[in-house]
């Protein structure tokens, strides 16, 4: 990380690093229990995979943050998307401040957790700054997002693109389809794993889609990007959806949230509170709380 030009400076330094991603997936029962997590939860909290996996993704969970956490998470939600502010214990017990994004298919709940940027190597002053600012946000507004309206979602679970390029020259291959990409696409999940990813989109955006998988591999954060997928409807000729699909990538591969464009156009809400997946995590005031340092 750079050091800031100004140590006196707090506003500057809250602009410099972007927030660190991880992926974390728990099933829908009352105990939570983790089925998978990417191998950089260990750069955010000092856990490895195999330490948090089969345990309740509440038992890392602040204590007093716990409720809230099952109440937003827990098995009685909508396949819509929230959006929290949370407070994870690291494994040498020290506070993480993150804002994870929720979401469900199929019965399976799959969470981005996003790290508030690392204060390693601020100035004190600026260094503090932040830990107040964060804390006091995080206990100000902990559920950021809610759509009450139950939305079509699908996820996709991705391989590292970097083992199969001499394999696939369509580049990484899905290894998990939500059965609820059959909404989207028409076709249904298992004949969705095993195919490259860039054979799902339209002709013309792949080049588009190629581009964002590369900004996943390469980016610590969520990337978000609108592609229009083929779309094979029974006794009809093959057409194309345009869906905004979110992902974070991590060194196992990387997962990816897809939902058809509502027919609101972009910076526009509805009354049931329908946002975007660019609108849901945009440095906006009414979305972000802390703007300044939210670039995603």
């Amino acid at each position: 990380m750079e050091h800031l030009s100004s140590p006196e400076d707090p506003q500057d330094a809250m602009r410099q690093p972007m927030p660190l991603a991880y992926i974390a997936v728990h099933d829908k029962t009352p105990m939570m229990r983790l089925l998978y997590a990417s191998s950089n939860i260990r750069e955010a909290t000092q856990f490895t995979p195999s330490e948090v996996i089969g345990r309740p993704a509440f038992s890392f969970i602040k204590t007093r943050k716990v409720g809230e956490y099952k109440e937003d998470f827990g098995h009685h939600q909508s396949d819509s998307v929230v959006v929290r502010n949370t407070v994870v214990n690291a494994k040498d017990g020290t506070s993480v401040y993150m804002r994870i994004i929720h979401f469900s298919c199929d019965d399976i709940a799959f969470n981005v957790a996003m790290v508030y940027p690392d204060m390693v190597g601020l100035p004190g002053s600026a260094r503090e700054a932040r830990r107040r600012m964060i804390e006091q946000r995080c206990r100000a507004q902990d559920t950021v997002y809610r759509c009450s309206r139950r939305v079509i979602q699908a996820c996709l679970v991705l391989e590292r693109a970097e083992a199969v390029d001499s394999v696939s020259p369509l580049g990484a291959r899905v290894v998990f389809a939500s059965r609820s990409f059959e909404l989207i696409a028409g076709t249904e999940s298992s004949d969705v794993q095993g195919v490259a990813f860039l054979s799902l989109v339209a002709t013309e955006d792949v080049a588009r889609a190629a581009g964002f998988l590369e900004r996943v591999a390469g980016e610590r954060s969520v990337v978000i990007e609108r592609l229009r997928f083929s779309r094979v409807c029974a006794g009809e000729q093959e057409s194309h959806v345009l869906v905004e699909v979110m992902a974070a990538g991590s060194d196992d591969g990387a997962i990816l949230l897809c939902r058809p464009i509502s027919g609101l156009g972009a910076g526009r809400r509805s009354g049931d509170g329908y946002m975007s997946l660019e609108e849901i995590i945009s440095s906006d005031a009414e979305t972000s709380d802390i703007a300044d340092m939210w670039h995603v």
